[in-house]
């Protein structure tokens, strides 16, 4: 923590940031500047590492999972690894390159394809494919999550569903808000009494887009500087994601006292690779650090290299 910040705190009423390991401001100006060519040895040097420490596994599996600059190569290898692996959230809440859906409907063990359902960024046939292999105890189960998630289908997928032989997974479908008024109404006049209550209740709420966050109206770079040296957690949170704050000031922000802050600031693009190379070496900061769009696609192989997972077998021809 600099002099600066227990100024801004003062002045805004914000308790002072207690200090954590922090470096000097000047520090993280020297550590931020970096040319293409230091960045570009740095890289190269990094791939000449060949070992792993086990307990940076799966926090490399995770962060290369919600990369968004993994491509299908790096994403299709980690869907070689075992379902109990933790990266799957990560895949689920990102969109999906389309090979990547389709070698994941393909899997052989259903309980790695069912996993996908989970996914808001699923299209409708993949949805409705999964939903008709789904078998048991798993069809109103899945029905449940599609429906309750707002999820689309396509047509003939509400109908199978509307139409299915098991009452529970017809009064689940009742209640999904894109459900067709004529198979509603079916559903309505049941025989069954637990689909037609279920059918009477108002449909599951829709899922609303969220707001894209934007720089802070009014603001200058100068402020943004200041706001992340500002008391309030959430201010500095905002001053990193803002494309002016500076990299020194992401540097800086690596030893901020918040622990969700400190993992964003992990994440950011603009940190130079002596910084980040670094970072993915710290069980606390590797996860963040590998979800970092600024690692080169070769280096995101590599860390799958050295933590044992293979490539996806070569389709036939």
């Amino acid at each position: 923590m600099t002099a600066g910040s227990g100024e801004l705190a003062a002045v805004s009423g914000e308790p002072a940031m207690p200090p954590r390991r922090a470096r000097p401001a000047a520090g993280a100006r020297v550590e931020a500047v970096e040319s293409a060519a230091e960045r570009a040895a740095r890289w190269r040097s990094f791939r000449h590492s060949r070992s792993a420490p086990a307990r940076l596994r799966p926090a490399w599996l995770e962060g290369l999972a919600g990369n968004p600059a993994a491509p299908a190569s790096v994403l299709l290898r980690l869907l070689t690894e075992d379902p109990a692996e933790r990266s799957w959230s990560a895949l689920l809440d990102r969109e999906l390159p389309p090979e990547v859906v389709t070698a994941w409907l393909a899997h052989p063990e259903w309980t790695v394809r069912r996993r996908l359902v989970e996914s808001r960024h699923l299209g409708a046939p993949e949805r409705t494919r999964l939903l008709a292999d789904a078998e048991g105890a798993d069809r109103p189960v899945l029905t449940l999550l599609t429906a309750a998630m707002g999820q689309p289908l396509t047509e003939d997928g509400y109908a199978a569903l509307a139409t299915d032989a098991d009452p529970r997974v017809r009064a689940r479908i009742a209640r999904h808000p894109e459900l067709p008024l004529h198979l509603l109404a079916a559903l309505a006049a049941d025989p069954d009494s637990r689909v037609r209550e279920s059918a009477a209740l108002p449909p599951h709420p829709r899922p609303g887009a969220p707001e894209p966050a934007g720089p802070e109206p009014e603001s200058t770079t100068a402020a943004v500087e200041l706001r992340s040296l500002d008391g309030d957690p959430e201010i500095r949170y905002r001053a990193l994601r803002d494309s002016r704050l500076s990299p020194a000031s992401v540097v800086r922000l690596l030893d901020d006292p918040q622990e969700w802050i400190r993992d964003a600031a992990a994440g950011d693009a603009r940190l130079p690779a002596r910084v980040l190379t670094t970072l993915l070496h710290d069980p606390e900061t590797a996860r963040a650090a590998a979800g970092n769009p600024a690692v080169p696609v070769s280096a995101m192989h590599h860390l799958l290299d050295r933590v044992g997972v293979a490539h996806p077998p070569t389709p036939p021809r």
